[in-house]
């Protein structure tokens, strides 16, 4: 006997509403504990004699690390001007070492290059200048991301971002590339394709001296302590670095809590306390960074002469920008870091903020902001309907969250 369309009716909507529980309590639900993960393992590595433009804090960089994560709990290997065969051996020793449940914490400060995209350490020994002569003498970031895989957790820092004699190498470019972080969290000294200063008149790198500074801190989650590193190095260097942190964790992870089981702190170490900021500079600071933003846009499409607009989202959040649109075509979506992104501006391309409008079969829009992405430009409008002044995606809300996310991005 078939059910009646009634009973049919009642069981969907009695299934509708089960699932629509059941997502309800996995949203409910905190992030996962990472933090009981198995044993803390360190390999960190600090480079100063090169063939050409040898440092002076890397060394020291590696060694006040090294002191402190001990202090949190790591078992540390300490390696200091070591060749690409020693680096080698000593990454691949790591990795097998690491087991499923453990923490892994790689740090790096050294000189660091990318080629076609590609990011290398180079070891002690490497004189190079070819591309061919990186891939082969040197050490891809991308392998000793795959080798601390192995771990429940990893991190992967790098002070690699210096001046760099190697930066002439042909391909190459300023700086480190971009990366992508799945399962772990990766820091740059400071931003992709731009170099820090090895900050020789202090015994630490800038990065390097917050970043210890930061990991003291107790009941810190493991990403806030970087987003802390970051906006401490933006505000020390009077906007000048500006860490890169791409977030891949999926739980949260706690170093150091205060007197609930993690390792208690010794004294602080030897290396030198971190400056007070500068004078901030005449342009305004940003603003307090949001943990998520969005903004219902449209965006102004041109193909040719012909214009079309385009409602989508524009997600802001620490260090990304995600733009989706309703339509199908998804060929203008981005989701990009901030050091994607040039430059932003409250004045569209086409007229004054509160002076540009125009009307697209029968819709008023409202020019909001304009943003410079990998190159590529947008101008994102605001439409004109009965929504209140309150609830419309205003232009300062936009850009304040833009530089609140981003704070070294170019305002224009």
């Amino acid at each position: 006997m078939r059910p009646s369309r009634s009973s049919a009716g009642l069981f969907a909507a009695l299934a509708c509403m089960a699932i629509a529980a059941t997502l309800a309590h996995a949203q409910s639900q905190p992030p996962r504990d990472l933090t009981m993960a198995g044993r803390r393992l360190a390999l960190v590595v600090g480079i100063d004699t090169y063939p050409r433009s040898p440092l002076l804090n890397a060394r020291n960089d590696a060694r006040s690390m090294a002191a402190t994560l001990r202090e949190l709990g790591f078992t540390v290997t300490l390696l200091e001007d070591i060749s690409r065969t020693q680096m080698v051996t000593s990454m691949s020793a790591f990795s097998e070492s690491l087991k499923p449940e453990d923490v892994a914490f790689f740090f790096y400060a050294g000189h660091g290059l990318q080629v076609d995209g590609e990011n290398y350490l180079v070891p002690a020994d490497f004189d190079g200048s070819s591309p061919t002569a990186v891939r082969l003498n040197t050490l891809p970031v991308g392998e000793i991301q795959a080798a601390l895989g192995r771990a429940k957790v990893s991190v992967l820092v790098l002070d690699a971002c210096r001046n760099n004699p190697f930066a002439n190498t042909r391909s190459g470019g300023r700086g480190l590339a971009p990366m992508e972080a799945r399962g772990n969290i990766i820091a740059f000294a400071t931003g992709a394709g731009q170099t820090s200063s090895d900050n020789p008149a202090a015994g630490n790198g800038l990065f390097t001296q917050q970043l210890l500074s930061t990991l003291r801190e107790p009941n810190l989650p493991l990403r806030e302590i970087f987003y802390r590193v970051r906006q401490r190095v933006y505000d020390a260097s009077n906007g000048q670095q500006f860490p890169a942190v791409y977030d891949g964790l999926l739980g949260e992870v706690v170093l150091r809590t205060d007197g609930t089981g993690a390792p208690p702190i010794a004294a602080a170490s030897a290396s030198k306390p971190a400056p007070p900021p500068p004078t901030p500079a005449a342009s305004s600071p940003a603003p307090a960074v949001r943990s998520d933003s969005g903004f219902e846009l449209v965006h102004l499409g041109r193909s040719g002469l012909a214009a079309s607009m385009h409602p989508g989202r524009l997600a802001v959040s620490r260090g990304r920008l995600k733009w989706s649109e309703d339509t199908a075509n998804s060929k203008d979506d981005f989701a990009v870091f901030c050091a994607d992104v040039s430059e932003i501006s409250a004045k569209s391309r086409y007229g004054e903020t509160g002076t540009g409008h125009l009307k697209d079969k029968g819709v008023d829009y409202e020019s909001n902001a304009y943003v410079k992405v990998s190159g590529r430009n947008y101008d994102f409008w605001v439409v004109l309907d009965e929504r209140t002044d309150a609830t419309r995606p205003t232009t300062a809300a936009v850009i304040d969250a833009i530089r609140g996310a981003c704070p070294a991005v170019k305002v224009k």
